[in-house]
């Protein structure tokens, strides 16, 4: 049958039997016992074994992400980096702490302050809750150390490993995060500005939604973008350009007919 699933509950299975005068029986069996050698229950035609998923019979949660796991933890890959997906048996006053070390601890590369629990709402929508596990773990904030609810689902992101460069470079887009680089340096390994980058201007905007003039900010952090704008030309300044090249050019070619033809005889 390929085993029990990993949200089974074995130790609550029935085995219904339908006896000889036509009734049926119904017991419990713990199966972690009953697979277990040298024990084994008899079987017989027409028997049927149940087994019960664990959210029938007690309250659970489930971890998302960026966690160590354990040996029975479903294994994923988000972005590039293995995470799992677990349910555990929520015991009456678990907080997240108590989930965090029965799922194995937070992944090197968790972000730690993007954690969120979803609830189900009470007959509407669900709800998000921010955990800061920085604050929980590093801080020793009690305050996002919340109690667990039945059906709550704990999610733990992979930590953004990019800086995203923008706007007037001559090849935008993302840069792998080193911790040794300024501003500046993403902005060359993107090439360079263009011809039309205002320079002076460029901002950098880190995760938590701050902005700051380049040369006033401070390290740059994973998921940090840094954007270079355009130099602001109003519509009539590139026809005045182009307008001036174009006079250069006839005065040049006009000099040039003078000094060729007044040669003549």
């Amino acid at each position: 049958m390929g085993g029990l699933a990993q949200n089974a509950a074995p130790t609550e299975a029935r085995l219904t039997r339908l006896l000889p005068d036509g009734r049926k029986e119904t017991i419990t069996v713990d199966l972690t016992r009953a697979l277990a050698r040298p024990a084994d229950v008899p079987l017989t035609t027409g028997d049927q074994l149940f087994v019960p998923s664990l959210t029938l019979l007690q309250d659970v949660v489930e971890v998302r992400g960026a966690f160590n796991g354990t040996a029975e933890s479903s294994r994923t890959t988000t972005a590039g980096k293995p995470t799992i997906v677990q349910r555990f048996e929520l015991a009456h006053g678990d907080r997240v702490k108590d989930l965090l070390a029965r799922a194995g601890g937070t992944a090197a590369f968790a972000d730690l302050r993007l954690a969120a629990v979803d609830r189900a709402g009470d007959g509407g929508p669900r709800q998000r809750i921010p955990i800061d596990l920085h604050r929980l773990l590093v801080e020793k904030d009690e305050t996002q150390n919340i109690v667990l609810e039945n059906g709550d689902v704990f999610t733990v992101p992979v930590a953004e490993d990019k800086v995203y460069v923008l706007g007037e470079v001559r090849a935008p887009g993302a840069v792998d995060f080193r911790p040794d680089l300024t501003p500046r340096e993403y902005v060359a390994i993107a090439g360079g500005p263009t011809v039309r980058a205002r320079f002076q201007n460029a901002t950098v905007t880190l995760p938590s939604g701050r902005s700051y003039l380049m040369a006033e900010a401070p390290p740059l952090e994973p998921g940090a973008v840094v954007t270079v704008p355009e130099v602001t030309v109003r519509w009539y300044q590139d026809y005045l350009t182009i307008a001036s090249t174009i006079a250069g050019l006839v005065t040049a070619y006009t000099g040039l007919y003078f000094i060729f033809n007044t040669n003549r005889p």
